[in-house]
């Protein structure tokens, strides 16, 4: 019941521990309120809404430090953000996850029909860097039968040496100009890696072990991470590949909408 003693207990629950679940602000309260009863009250007399967590990266304080002095930095060299390409890989599997909650099936009876997916799925690797001139790739770290293979400093090299650099050209941009930036991952501060990026960019260069740090736990600085990689969860399933190789086509052609 929707009375004024029962809305204002359950407002006095939830000031004191704003995450309490229906359940437990049940049994906080005098039982003449039904769990349908504490929702209404929730949402129509008190005004609240329920707000998910959000998973953030854990950051030490010399990270915040660190990150401070670069963003000041940033702030005195405007150019700098114009001139920047970001990169990053990901991996993207053939059977992706499913969400039961959005998987329906209205009747009378329980079908009998199910779900099936592998345990250990498919997936391909993905790299592509971006900058406010769009995107460049994806290119795939793959086998001659486009199997996914693992990333070390030689096959990213190439990556970089072999289609980064040209398409950079084909756009018209120069490499003795722009910036490159990547993260600390081991294939990536190799010295064959470092001492060809160097060669490219000169100090031009952000990246673990350069002499502009990209700083670690900082996924959310860089919107491949924060933004492209997630963008491309839903609409690369879309429809559902069967192969690798489709999997491939469809995040072409999301990469390719995209730019």
């Amino acid at each position: 019941m929707r009375s004024v003693e029962n809305i204002a207990s359950i407002q006095d629950v939830i000031s004191e521990t704003p995450q309490r679940s229906v359940r437990k602000i049940l049994g906080d309260v005098t039982n003449t309120v039904s769990r349908s009863g504490v929702h209404r009250i929730l949402r129509y007399d008190l005004n609240l809404k329920p707000y998910t967590l959000s998973i953030m990266q854990h950051l030490k304080d010399n990270d915040i430090e660190r990150r401070l002095h670069f963003a000041h930095w940033v702030k005195t060299n405007p150019a700098f953000v114009d001139l920047l390409w970001l990169s990053d890989e990901s991996y993207c599997y053939l059977n992706s996850a499913i969400n039961k909650k959005n998987c329906r099936h209205w009747g009378t009876e329980k079908p009998e029909n199910h779900l099936e997916k592998s345990l250990h799925s498919e997936k391909v690797t993905v790299w592509a860097a971006l900058s406010k001139d769009g995107i460049i790739g994806p290119f795939f770290f793959e086998d001659q039968d486009g199997h996914a293979e693992t990333i070390n400093s030689e096959r990213y090299l190439c990556i970089l040496n072999k289609k980064f650099v040209p398409a950079l050209r084909t756009k018209g941009l120069s490499v003795d100009h722009i910036w490159f930036q990547q993260d600390g991952a081991t294939p990536h501060t190799s010295s064959a890696v470092l001492d060809w990026i160097n060669e490219t960019f000169e100090d031009r260069v952000v990246s673990l072990k350069a002499q502009y740090a990209w700083h670690l736990h900082s996924p959310d600085l860089s919107p491949l991470d924060f933004y492209l990689w997630g963008f491309l969860q839903d609409p690369v399933y879309k429809p559902s590949p069967t192969t690798l190789k489709e999997l491939n086509a469809n995040i072409r052609r999301e990469i390719r909408v995209s730019r």
